[in-house]
């Protein structure tokens, strides 16, 4: 059975990531192979090959938390070239380290830029960023955003700050709906995608039962 774990996520591996992913691994085997068996069977042979999402959707995820943790750039490249060789494209990564800018800060997502900077740049791939313009107040833009997703939370969300800090309320909505939840580039593949990867970044902050920012 530990056996076929193992054999099971080297394939897995090996189909993500081809061979940046087995030299990596191969790098353990004088330091740590206990490591690296470790993260074959468990991360690839085991949560890797479920069936519930496809492996795009879980390159994006990675991708998501990665840029969120902001301190695993060299994790980060194996998980965009991955991203790439299962069939995202540039620009769906890239609106995923900008939507992180949201929820886990400008550091990281600058950092995960340069990350992508340096791939596209190993990869030899042709990119020609748009910039997307908006017309519209920003704030209505936002608040419709966040209302199609939770109903009610623009007022909660003045609740629970307008006593405190009333222009968070404004800098949340603007921005973080208005102007980073409605860009129209990132193709989800479910409706679901988009508001997972700011679940993501959540990982290490203290879960709000006020609201879902």
């Amino acid at each position: 059975m530990e056996n076929e774990r193992y054999e099971r996520g080297w394939s897995k591996l090996k189909e993500i990531d081809g061979k940046i992913g087995e030299e990596i691994f191969k790098s353990l085997e004088s330091i740590s192979p206990d490591l690296g068996k470790y993260i074959i069977e468990f991360s690839f042979g085991d949560v890797y090959s479920r069936k519930g999402t496809s492996l795009k959707q879980k390159e994006i995820a990675v991708v998501a938390a990665l840029t969120a943790m902001g301190n695993a750039a060299p994790q980060l490249n194996v998980h965009i070239n991955g991203a790439l060789n299962v069939g995202c494209s540039v620009e769906e990564i890239l609106e995923v380290i900008i939507q992180m800018s949201s929820y886990s800060g400008f550091p990281g997502s600058l950092n995960a830029i340069n990350v992508l900077k340096e791939v596209i740049k190993d990869r030899k791939i042709t990119f020609e960023p748009v910039k997307e313009d908006k017309n519209g107040d920003r704030f209505s833009i936002g608040a419709e955003q966040l209302s199609r997703l939770e109903k009610n939370q623009v007022q909660i969300l003045k609740e629970n700050l307008d006593d405190i800090a009333p222009d968070m309320v404004e800098y949340i909505i603007a921005y973080g709906y208005g102007d980073i939840y409605s860009r129209k580039k990132f193709k989800c593949e479910n409706e679901t995608d988009r508001h997972n990867c700011r679940t993501y970044s959540h990982g290490y902050c203290q879960t709000s039962t006020c609201f879902p920012y």
